[in-house]
């Protein structure tokens, strides 16, 4: 069993973008006499659909004006990605390296565009075999596990993630699931969880031994 991949989602798992977010939300909002959106209205929104987002970040205006708006926000909140205003976790990038001798890394991301994956890969120097937008494909996120495994001939998979739907994407494509409790989700029922990205080493170990 030699290719063993390692597949982490983006938002909770390995940065926090909430905050550039929020602002290129903002600045759209105020562009368009809207309302103000909150903090927990960003991070409610992370891994959720487009549709979702819109709705929830421009209720007053309808789901096609919304969803312009939205598009707008996102390629404000690229330039602030680029210009380094995500956080990445703690010992993410040391992490991911000492993972990297091992095993193959892949992202599966629920966003929109692939550039906002190599937004995120620009920010590390870690190599990362293969990675999926879903959302930019229009399929659902353990669809995009279980492409990324065939299209990667894995022996193994692990899913990465910090959220219900990255449980419910993982036990869909039928492979063991870590929760990362440091994140933006809350799950109660679990088999494997870390609370920093320092124990993901010795948790894959436990899950392939």
């Amino acid at each position: 069993m030699n290719n063993i991949g390692i597949i982490f989602d983006l938002d909770g798992t390995l940065w926090d973008t909430s905050v550039p977010t929020l602002k290129a939300a903002n600045d759209v909002a105020k562009e368009n006499n809207l309302k103000s959106i909150s903090l927990d209205t960003i991070i409610r929104g992370m891994g959720e659909s487009k549709d979702f987002n819109a709705k929830s970040y421009y209720p007053e205006v309808s789901l096609e004006k919304a969803l312009e708006l939205l598009d707008k926000a996102t390629d404000i909140n690229f330039n602030y990605l680029k210009n380094k205003e995500a956080i990445i976790y703690d010992n993410v990038e040391t992490t991911l390296q000492t993972l990297s001798k091992k095993y193959n890394l892949y992202i599966v991301s629920n966003c929109f565009d692939d550039e906002y994956i190599n937004t995120f890969k620009n920010y590390l120097n870690v190599e990362f075999k293969d990675y999926i937008a879903a959302g930019s494909m229009n399929i659902s996120k353990g669809e995009a596990i279980k492409l990324i495994i065939s299209k990667n001939n894995m022996d193994k998979a692990i899913y990465v993630g910090d959220t219900l739907l990255d449980q419910k994407s993982s036990k869909d494509a039928n492979i063991p699931f870590i929760y990362c409790k440091y994140g933006f989700g809350k799950i109660d029922d679990y088999e494997y969880s870390i609370d920093s990205i320092n124990e993901l080493d010795n948790t894959i170990k436990e899950i392939i031994k």
